[in-house]
């Protein structure tokens, strides 16, 4: 013999609406969708700085994205003489070269300590320089 069905708190069998109200097999719930977002000022500034305007070099007409024009524009004022554009290019120098010590830093900073190593076995120490061995010859490859 079965259970009798279990009524939900608002008295509805199963805790479900009535078969009338119930979306369709395939129909959503949400006929419109997730309202889209309304882009910030960021938002706008990064889309338009990555839009693509046409630059002829020689005889060739390329595409490349405006931040990349503006990048090339504010050295060439760099080059001309203008102070204040050199000065923060060289700021600018300095700050991706720090990034990129900081990048490279952290790529050599060392997995494991001493006491890992001393509690590691056989096997894994050798499978460990192994992939050691590995990526230094990456390395090296990478030079050439």
């Amino acid at each position: 013999m079965l259970p009798p069905k279990r009524k939900g708190k608002d008295g509805r069998k199963n805790n479900k609406p009535p078969k009338q109200y119930q979306f369709k097999k395939g129909e959503s719930g949400n006929k419109k969708g997730r309202p889209k977002k309304t882009p910030t000022v960021l938002d706008l500034m990064e889309q338009e700085l990555n839009s693509l305007h046409s630059v002829n070099i020689g005889t060739k007409q390329i595409r490349v994205p405006l931040k990349f024009l503006l990048v090339k524009q504010f050295f060439r004022a760099a080059l001309k003489g203008d102070n204040k554009a050199l000065f923060r290019s060289l700021e600018i120098l300095d700050t991706i070269q720090k990034a990129n010590a900081k990048r490279y830093s952290d790529s050599l900073r060392p997995r494991f300590n001493s006491e890992d190593l001393k509690n590691m076995s056989e096997d894994q120490l050798t499978k460990l320089y192994c992939e050691t061995l590995e990526q230094v010859r990456g390395d090296d490859e990478d030079d050439d």
